[in-house]
């Protein structure tokens, strides 16, 4: 009998070479030494001596692509495939290959096995994210076993794994933060100042009715496209929205990464009041002309408030003129000034037009000032 030692190993069958006798004798009754030529030897073609151990030959990963939680991108489930270089067989189901995702370990599990390899999955979870792929670390048997033919229990080194490096896993969706216009803003164009967490697949802002003039157009979507969808700072994107004067909107924002995560609906500024329209500047005065020595009141009304501090100039003929100076404040729609009517300059009556000039001025609603009325007196 022979023991089958550590390395021996023989894949055609061994050989019976010839017999030894060393101190032994083998004789027959009368005491003739048998010949020890060995004769009608039966085939060892399949008696085969195998102590050597499978080993892992290859890790196979999931294909380049990004890989979500949702089950609507590429696909939810990463599958990695460990191939032997020997058949084996295996029993038990428990056994796992550890991953790193991001900076969390995870266990891919059994999925199935052919006659030399095992696949295992790993069901893509909530708040998995890695940028440059997950790392495929060891092989946890547990209570399987992965045996050769002869019983060799397999090697459960990994070597050969694939790349991982385009298998990426995010399942962060992505956020789209208004810069401008912001809450309770009035606005004269539908142009807006926005960043991205990320580059997306797709996005769409949308400026919806929630008061003022009737708009029936609304909602108003504006899909994104291009250079507008990359990650970062996008500035003064003007959307060019056929939006209605005088009408309170909501701005909402959708968007689909990469990988499938998504945003929908989100709002991100809301009581945004759109007017193009000119407002009116209205001058009174609490005389008529023509006007004598003594003091006008001149009273400025504006139609909506204006962004900068009213100014008003006199030029009266023949006199020194008033140059810029504040008018006073009665509400923030009327301001007033007291003006001393001159009617000599050295010593000589000069009669005539005198204009009233304001400050350059910006509305908060609308897009400008029309010139004011009545700007001038005699």
């Amino acid at each position: 009998q022979y023991t089958v030692q550590a390395g021996d190993n023989d894949s055609d069958g061994i050989a019976v070479n010839s017999l030894t006798l060393n101190t032994t004798t083998i004789q027959d009754d009368v005491s003739n030494d048998a010949d020890l030529t060995l004769n009608g030897v039966a085939s060892t073609a399949n008696v085969l001596v195998d102590t050597t151990a499978p080993v892992v030959s290859s890790v196979s990963v999931p294909a380049d692509a990004r890989y979500n939680d949702e089950g609507v991108g590429t696909g939810d489930f990463l599958d990695f495939t460990v191939t032997f270089n020997d058949t084996i067989a295996v029993t038990g189901t428990d056994s796992v290959l550890n991953i790193t995702v991001g900076s969390t370990s995870r266990q891919a599990a059994y999925l199935s096995k052919t006659a030399n390899s095992i696949t295992y999955r790993y069901d893509v979870a909530s708040g998995d994210n890695d940028s440059d792929g997950p790392s495929i670390d060891s092989l946890t048997l547990n209570t399987t076993t992965i045996q050769d033919a002869a019983g060799n229990n397999a090697n459960e080194t990994l070597n050969n794994i694939a790349s991982t490096s385009n298998v990426i896993v995010d399942t962060t969706a992505p956020i789209l933060t208004l810069t401008s216009p912001s809450d309770n803003d009035n606005v004269t164009t539908s142009t807006v100042s926005y960043s991205l967490s990320e580059t997306v697949a797709s996005a769409s802002i949308v400026w919806t009715r929630t008061g003022g003039t009737a708009d029936g157009s609304s909602p108003h979507t504006y899909n994104l496209s291009g250079g507008q969808l990359t990650s970062g700072t996008h500035s003064s994107e003007n959307l060019a929205l056929p939006l209605v004067s005088g009408t309170i909107y909501s701005i909402t924002y959708s968007a689909t990464d990469q990988a499938g995560n998504s945003t929908t609906n989100s709002p991100i500024a809301n009581n945004i009041t759109y007017d193009n329209t000119a407002k009116t500047i209205d001058i009174t005065y609490d005389k008529s002309s023509p006007m004598s020595t003594g003091a006008v009141t001149i009273t400025v009304t504006f139609e909506v408030e204006p962004n900068e501090t009213p100014q008003i100039a006199i030029d009266q003929q023949g006199t020194t003129d008033i140059s810029l100076t504040n008018l006073t404040m009665i509400s923030s729609l009327v301001y007033r000034y007291i003006y001393t009517v001159n009617t000599h300059n050295g010593g000589t009556y000069q009669d005539g037009l005198a204009s009233v000039s304001l400050n350059a001025l910006t509305p908060t609603v609308g897009t400008a000032y029309s010139s004011p009325t009545n700007a001038s007196f005699t």
